[in-house]
C-alpha cells in the first residue's frame, strides 16, 4: 500500500514531463476530439430533423450547413481558447498541470455558449431552423386533422 502511494507522484511527474515534451500535441488532442464529437452530434441532430428538410430554404444540405455553423460558432471559440491555455501550461508552466484553477476554464464554456447565441448569424440560423421545424410540425398536424 505504501509503495503504491509513493509511485503516484512518480507517475504524475512522468505525465507532466510528457506534456512538457510535446505541448502542442497534448493541447491539440482535446480540440480534435471536440471537433469529432460536435460533428457526430450535428449529424445526429440533422438526421432527427429530417421532416423539416423540405421546409428549410436551403433544403437538406442547407439545414446541415446551418446546424454545423451554429454549433461551431457556439463551441469552437471555447475549444480554441482551451487549446491555447493548455499549450501555455504544457510548454511554459508544467507545474500548473495539477492546479485546480485550470478547472475554472471549464466553467467558461457556459459563458461562451450564452454569448455565442447572441451573435447575429447564430440568431439568423436559429430562426431559419426553427421556422423549418415549425412548418414541418404544422404540416404534420394538418395531415392528421
Amino acid at each position: 500500500m505504501r509503495q503504491a502511494m509513493m509511485q503516484a507522484p512518480m507517475v504524475q511527474d512522468a505525465q507532466i514531463e510528457m506534456y512538457h515534451a510535446h505541448p502542442f500535441l497534448w493541447a491539440a488532442i482535446p480540440l480534435v476530439v471536440a471537433i469529432l464529437i460536435i460533428s457526430v452530434f450535428v449529424v445526429v441532430v440533422w438526421l432527427f430533423r429530417k421532416p423539416a428538410w423540405p421546409y428549410h430554404p436551403g433544403g437538406a444540405m442547407g439545414m446541415l450547413r446551418d446546424e454545423a455553423i451554429r454549433y461551431a460558432s457556439i463551441w469552437l471559440p471555447f475549444a480554441v481558447l482551451l487549446v491555447g491555455v493548455r499549450y501555455y501550461v504544457y510548454a511554459f508552466h508544467p507545474e500548473y498541470v495539477t492546479s485546480p484553477y485550470l478547472y475554472v476554464l471549464y466553467l467558461s464554456v457556459f459563458v461562451f455558449r450564452r454569448m455565442a447565441r447572441l451573435l447575429p448569424h447564430v440568431k439568423e440560423i436559429g430562426a431559419r431552423i426553427d421556422a423549418a421545424r415549425a412548418a414541418a410540425r404544422a404540416a404534420k398536424e394538418q395531415g392528421r386533422a
